[in-house]
């Protein structure tokens, strides 16, 4: 009876990291759609999402069931995506878009902050040292 009531927590545990990871993945295409990143970036970001998010997912797993991979502990984390998607991702829907949306915008402020004295520096620098077009000559030379 004990080993069935560990199996139980464990398939809860790994049923509520599907859950967990339902609502990453959620929020993180909320942000690529609010981002309005382009085609090829998508697949860049997809594939980083992935190969970070796998890093702590598996940790998790190995804490929760001492690394066996059963197949309940497969069906379960599939499970909990499964049960996020189709129950729990609308009640979430608002609130991670209304934060998405708050990262975007807030990145895209400190972005434009960053950007600002770059540009300016960069004309500045222009405006100082422009080639002389010929037929012209610097008010210096004129001076002589």
């Amino acid at each position: 009876m004990d080993g069935l009531m560990v199996q139980a927590r464990e398939f809860l545990s790994t049923t509520l990291l599907g859950l967990l990871v339902g609502v990453v993945f959620h929020a993180y295409q909320l942000l690529i759609k609010k981002a309005g990143v382009g085609r090829f970036l998508v697949y860049l970001a997809d594939f980083l999402f992935w190969l970070v998010l796998i890093v702590p997912v598996f940790l998790a797993l190995l804490i929760i069931n001492h690394g066996e991979m059963r197949i309940y502990v497969l069906i379960s984390l599939g499970l909990g995506g499964l049960v996020y998607r189709f129950w729990v991702a609308r009640v979430l829907d608002r609130p991670l878009s209304y934060g998405a949306g708050l990262v975007v915008n807030g990145c895209r402020w400190l972005l434009g902050r960053m950007v600002s004295p770059l540009a300016a520096a960069g004309q500045a620098f222009l405006t100082r040292f422009r080639p002389v077009p010929n037929g012209e000559e610097d008010d210096e030379d004129n001076k002589e």
